[in-house]
């Protein structure tokens, strides 16, 4: 996937990439730190990473973090702020909990992403 989504930035600079990454039993699983260490090691620039699944959003968010902080060599703000997460809550204004803390902080452009999914 690396190779691929670097020869796509080489053919079209600019093209924005974001990566969500499946959550294993409520954490980011050890695929995903190998895929962020390969993408680190490719130079290959991520808009942001998320993690969708997860049982606690903003655990996995910090250990996604964590991970981008060791492969790209990030500061915590920097891996902050190419991190992210893919929320099965509300996205409106009565979000709560995990959905609006997430939410704050991509509003105030600590986080890199925050999408939402419908829950079935």
């Amino acid at each position: 996937m690396v190779d691929a989504l670097r020869r796509l930035l080489a053919a079209r600079p600019g093209t924005e990439v974001y990566l969500t990454l499946g959550a294993d039993r409520g954490v980011l699983p050890a695929a995903g730190a190998d895929l962020a260490a390969e993408a680190a090691a490719a130079r290959l620039g991520v808009n942001a990473w998320s993690v969708a699944g997860a049982t606690d959003p903003r655990a996995a968010v910090d250990g996604l973090a964590a991970v981008l902080e060791d492969a790209y060599g990030y500061d915590a703000a920097a891996a902050l702020r190419h991190s992210g997460a893919v929320l099965a809550e509300p996205p409106g204004p009565a979000a709560s909990g995990p959905a609006a803390e997430l939410r704050t902080l991509r509003d105030q452009g600590r986080l890199g992403r925050v999408s939402f999914t419908l829950a079935p």
